[in-house]
């Protein structure tokens, strides 16, 4: 039987590892890398000024909902811009191409006891208009709601200066709003169209509708991400549902997806592209003269943790915003990475010269993009980064990504596990201490 002495260096030992392993890991991890095929890290976000290896095409602007950070990475390499003022950065989009001006939603948590009946925090939504030249900022629409969790308003669509269209999670609908005059002018409920025993829990995160995207043909494309499905709206005759991308539960099309992007027949489509958050991976889908969807286009590495965006370029390469990998980055046509930059927390991610999302981008079918489904970590990454993959590569990603999320979002998956062990490690130890000592509790009150 080991003695006491040897526990507490067993102890002693475990507890020394645990903030050796977090130490050395924080340290190394490479808070930016460049045009590299990289596998590391990233764990720091730019600050204002700072520099890094520039984007190919003009600057790129990114929202982050951990920190709430909006940020500008100019076409030197500089952060020419940030801003940290609300709780949550989502949607951004730039106004036209080369402009000026963009437009962003961003979400503030508040309680001033006169809006929710239960007294639980509420939620202000905001859309508003950045010209990122002088900084000025101009709130174009603002609503309140009493409820702060799973009611983000994650995007919105700008149709013209006065017209935008709303993905309302507290509501699960779609609505038109005239923000001159506040007047809603068109609405879709999910109701009107699904069951709510499917999905999520019932009022509380059914739909979780996560984007909405006006097409060129007037019909409207949403994102029900807890039914896993990209759905078609038109706005006179209602829910398409010979277009729907997905189903739920079929996990091997979506799971729990972000951000879809519509490519039209002059680019190469009907095509779809779109973060496939819960399985770690982004997908294409290209619509046969048969009705159906079929894959055209898959890419992952050993990084890429909960994407949540991906932008089809003009010239064929697709912006990625890696939310729990930690970073943004740029997937050239032949599946190599071209440029990446850390952000953690990221959302969403535009290209301010090439114009709102997809916009200019051609399908992976009529460019001849490369697919890439290989995660196998280079040799150079080094044994953290590969003891680390092996382990998430062991659980299911809706598990390392549920616990990625439980933490802060610089907080990595490695970190959380070897955290938990040290935890459980010195709770132990304190454990044994009581029961080594000869401290004992005894009740105030006797009875005679």
């Amino acid at each position: 039987m080991p003695s006491q002495r040897t526990w507490r260096i067993v102890f002693t030992t475990g507890i020394v590892l645990v903030c050796g392993f977090l130490i050395v890991t924080n340290a190394g991890a490479s808070s930016f890398v460049g045009s590299a095929e990289s596998e590391g890290s990233a764990t720091q976000s730019l600050a204002p000024g700072e520099s890094v290896a520039p984007p190919a095409d003009g600057p790129t602007v990114v929202s982050s909902h951990d920190d709430g950070e909006l940020l500008i990475v100019g076409t030197n390499g500089t952060v020419t811009y940030h801003n940290t003022t609300y709780d949550g950065y989502w949607d951004v989009d730039p106004i036209d191409n080369d402009s000026e001006e963009l437009v962003y939603t961003a979400t503030e948590r508040f309680n001033d006891g006169s809006c929710s009946p239960t007294g639980s925090h509420c939620i202000k939504q905001r859309i508003e208009r950045l010209n990122r030249t002088t900084g000025t900022t101009t709130v174009l629409y603002e609503h309140v709601q009493p409820q702060y969790e799973a009611s983000e308003w994650h995007d919105t669509d700008r149709i013209n200066d006065t017209h935008y269209l709303v993905a309302d999670m507290y509501a699960d609908a779609v609505f038109m709003v005239n923000v001159e005059t506040d007047l809603v002018v068109w609405e879709w409920s999910a109701q009107t169209d699904y069951p709510i025993d499917g999905g999520g829990d019932y009022p509380d995160d059914w739909v979780h509708l996560n984007d909405v995207e006006r097409l060129n043909d007037g019909r409207i494309m949403v994102s029900l991400r807890n039914q896993d499905q990209v759905a078609f709206i038109d706005p006179s005759s209602g829910h398409q549902s010979n277009w729907t991308l997905g189903a739920e539960d079929e996990h091997d099309v979506l799971y729990e997806q972000h951000n879809p992007d519509f490519i039209p027949a002059e680019r190469g489509g009907p095509a779809v592209v779109v973060a496939d958050s819960e399985q770690n991976r982004l997908v294409e889908y290209q619509r046969t003269d048969a009705g159906n969807w079929t894959q055209s286009w898959i890419w992952t590495d050993s990084t890429l943790q909960w994407p949540r965006d991906a932008d089809r370029l003009p010239n064929g390469n697709t912006l990625v915003t890696d939310t729990r990998g930690g970073r943004v980055l740029e997937v050239t046509p032949n599946g190599s990475i071209g440029w990446e930059v850390a952000v953690q927390g990221g959302y969403e991610a535009e290209r301010l010269s090439t114009g709102d999302e997809s916009i200019g981008g051609p399908s992976a079918e009529s460019a001849d993009l490369t697919s890439r489904t290989d995660t196998t970590v280079p040799e150079s990454a080094g044994p953290v980064v590969h003891v680390r993959t092996t382990v998430e590569q062991l659980l299911p990603n809706k598990v390392v990504n549920g616990i990625a999320n439980f933490g802060p979002g610089w907080l990595r998956f490695d970190d959380l596990i070897v955290g938990l062990m040290g935890g459980l490690l010195l709770a132990c130890w304190l454990a044994a201490e009581w029961r080594w000592s000869s401290l004992s509790f005894q009740s105030p009150i006797r009875r005679d």
